[in-house]
């Protein structure tokens, strides 16, 4: 028995009341900390599941509001084209109306500016001929005043023509 005492891979009596402990302990640590070690890493996977869910569909919807948010862009600068230009053709339109407009206040102008220089044209030859006449008239009385001698004569033709160009 000397043999078995010095030689430790020969098993005695405390490794069996040892090896009874450990499969007792073994035994009560499944039993109690096991079922609440597998339920806590059950409900773990359970959170994680569902965070991968939630994960999921915020990406998804994500991806549908990048979607629509694209779509709105779109539509944003479809919608500004279209008023840009709808805003240059009104504005083709009131410059084309204001040429017209300008046109015809223009025509109006001229043809007023014509009829005022046709009456002042008018006007002055109904003047000249009025001097004309006076002239004519004053001429003739002072021919009958005065006696009709050459040299006379010669100075009242020299007076009407002085007359005349004073008055033109």
């Amino acid at each position: 028995m000397l043999i078995a005492s010095s030689n430790f891979l020969v098993p005695n009596a405390t490794f069996f009341v040892e090896l009874a402990a450990f499969v007792l302990f073994l035994a009560i640590v499944s039993k109690t900390l096991l079922p609440k070690i597998n339920e806590m890493i059950v409900k773990r996977q359970n959170t994680i599941a569902e965070s991968l869910k939630v994960v999921d569909e915020s990406k998804h919807l994500m991806a549908e509001a990048k979607s629509s948010y694209d779509k709105a862009v779109a539509k944003a600068h479809e919608d500004g084209r279209a008023a840009l230009d709808q805003a240059n053709k009104m504005a083709e339109e009131i410059v084309a109306e204001a040429r017209k407009k300008a046109q015809v206040e223009y025509d109006r102008i001229v043809s007023k500016a014509q009829v005022d220089l046709e009456a002042s044209r008018q006007q002055a030859i109904r003047d000249l001929q009025a001097q004309a006449g006076e002239l004519a008239i004053e001429i003739a009385r002072k021919i009958i005043e005065s006696e009709l001698s050459p040299e006379k004569h010669r100075e009242l033709i020299e007076l009407a023509i002085g007359a005349s160009k004073a008055a033109g």
